[in-house]
């Protein structure tokens, strides 16, 4: 089934999406998009990342248990890649703090200093309380937390407690974030 998202009041009908059946039999709840081809004149904002030191924390996915919120459901539509990370629809699902004042399921983009850019989707928020007074880092200065299984995760990654040693090209800190103004959350007809 082929749907146009309402974004902030903006009817964008470039977007094409499908909803994800394994969510379409909850009725009341929130439904889940599947995928999502981003038109490269979606709204976006763009936070920069100033002092980060390049550590890339996890948490396993198994802490989410809360069957009723939006992480939890996300989780259920993610599946875990060969380096033991969570995915959906090609992005890697992490958590970060309320300062991007971003939403559960909200697509963004990494960049890292050296240029590379890890697809992301808001998974999991950090809180306040477990992030520094301006709601970016964690008391390790991570600003990025990858959402994994863990028994699954990368060796490497695992043995430095860092995502940063997945691979060469993620060891450079965080240069900025571009979060798109596009959720895979939408509101069933009716619901506030």
């Amino acid at each position: 089934m082929i749907i146009c998202l309402l974004i902030l009041g903006t009817l964008l009908p470039s977007i094409n999406v499908k909803a994800n059946d394994n969510f379409n039999h909850n009725a009341g709840f929130q439904k889940f998009i599947s995928e999502i081809d981003i038109d490269i004149s979606i709204d976006k904002e763009y936070y920069t990342i100033k002092n980060h030191n390049g550590f890339k924390s996890y948490m396993s996915y198994k802490k989410i248990t809360d069957e009723s919120s939006n992480q939890y459901k996300l989780q259920q539509s993610s599946e875990t890649n060969e380096n033991g990370f969570r995915i959906y629809n090609n992005r890697y699902c992490v958590a970060i703090g309320t300062a991007f004042n971003a939403d559960i399921g909200q697509m963004f983009d990494v960049e890292l200093k050296n240029g590379t850019i890890i697809p992301c989707i808001v998974s999991d928020i950090k809180a306040n309380c477990d992030t520094d007074k301006t709601n970016t880092f964690t008391s390790q200065g991570c600003c990025l937390e990858f959402i994994v299984d863990t028994n699954n995760l990368d060796k490497n990654a695992k043995t430095m407690g860092d995502c940063s040693y997945l691979c060469e090209e993620w060891q450079s800190p965080c240069s900025q974030y571009i979060i798109y103004n596009i959720t895979i959350i939408t509101k069933e007809s009716g619901e506030e």
